[in-house]
């Protein structure tokens, strides 16, 4: 899932595919820990915060389109204020989005190898 490297730049469809593979191996994690009563709460512990992280990001992508998509809807409907309220929480809401997108490109290579390390771990078990 994971053999594959990031893209250089920053698409929201990889992220939230990635998103959902994190969650399918934490869910299956989960599951094997009770099944066989291993510990794997470590592991555990590093996908929910992958799956939070990439969470935060696909929420701030959805917000902000929304907020432009409301701006756009009701332009006529709404105060030269209120459209320009909306304008700037749409615009503080990009910046916190390409802060938070940074911070994931910048600790990809470490997140990638937690992740390829705990796959291959599952992969033995899975073998055995």
């Amino acid at each position: 899932q994971y053999d594959r490297s990031y893209k250089a730049t920053f698409d929201h469809n990889y992220i939230h595919q990635e998103r959902i593979a994190t969650k399918k191996l934490r869910y299956d994690l989960e599951e094997v820990q009770l099944l066989i009563g291993a510990d794997y709460r470590h592991a555990v512990a590093i996908l929910k915060a992958i799956q939070d992280e990439l969470g935060s990001i696909n929420d701030l992508e959805t917000f902000y389109h929304y907020l432009r998509f409301m701006r756009r809807i009701k332009r006529h409907k709404l105060s030269a204020g209120a459209r320009k309220g909306l304008t700037r929480v749409a615009s503080h809401i990009q910046a916190v989005r390409e802060l938070c997108i940074k911070e994931w490109e910048r600790n990809w290579s470490d997140r990638r190898a937690q992740l390829l390390d705990i796959e291959k771990g599952f992969s033995r078990l899975k073998a055995a």
